[in-house]
């Protein structure tokens, strides 16, 4: 019901008019010296506390410091999302530029490109420069083979037959003058 300074001076008077007026200044005494250790118990963690207090105070400032550079999870997630989704993005134009670039010097070269174009598909370049000089490296190797393709073709072509006759591998029969004049006279 009482508490503090009027407790302890309840608590006095009672001891007082139970054991008499005389014990009444030793009670006084101990009751002076109990409250001045629970003050400077109090005053003791009061201290503490505000030492705690002051501690973490200091703690979170710090945290405040070191993070207000720092951006917030949830936006550096989304902000991770957001570059991949760009990087994929620019990768897929990147690459699509190319192949066009590809298509457009394969184009109408038959076998070739399509199995040039099939291994590109294949393929992964880190910069434009490994690129351009693939794309060089096609180049030379299309001539090389429209080169192929035309020696092919001009052996294939050799001499022409002989004029008159439809099978060069038999000898050509001559005809006798009597059997030419036998021809043009029945014409």
């Amino acid at each position: 019901m009482f508490s503090g300074f009027w407790g302890w001076f309840l608590v006095v008077v009672i001891v007082a008019v139970i054991f008499g007026a005389g014990k009444l200044p030793d009670l006084k005494v101990q009751a002076e010296e109990k409250l001045k250790l629970l003050a400077s118990a109090a005053e003791k963690g009061k201290k503490e506390l505000e030492a705690k207090i002051n501690e973490a105070k200091k703690k979170r400032e710090e945290n405040k410091e070191e993070n207000k550079d720092e951006e917030p999870a949830w936006f550096k997630a989304y902000r991770e999302q957001q570059d991949a989704r760009f990087a994929a993005l620019e990768g897929e134009k990147t690459s699509s530029l190319r192949k066009s670039k590809l298509e457009s010097l394969l184009k109408d070269t038959g076998t070739f490109g399509n199995r040039t174009l099939k291994s590109f598909s294949k393929m992964n370049f880190e910069n434009d420069e490994e690129f351009e000089q693939f794309l060089s490296e096609v180049e030379e190797d299309l001539k090389a083979y429209n080169q192929e393709r035309a020696d092919a073709g001009l052996s294939t072509l050799g001499t022409p037959p002989a004029a008159g006759t439809g099978k060069p591998d038999k000898e050509i029969e001559l005809l006798t003058d009597a059997e030419i004049d036998s021809i043009v006279n029945n014409f």
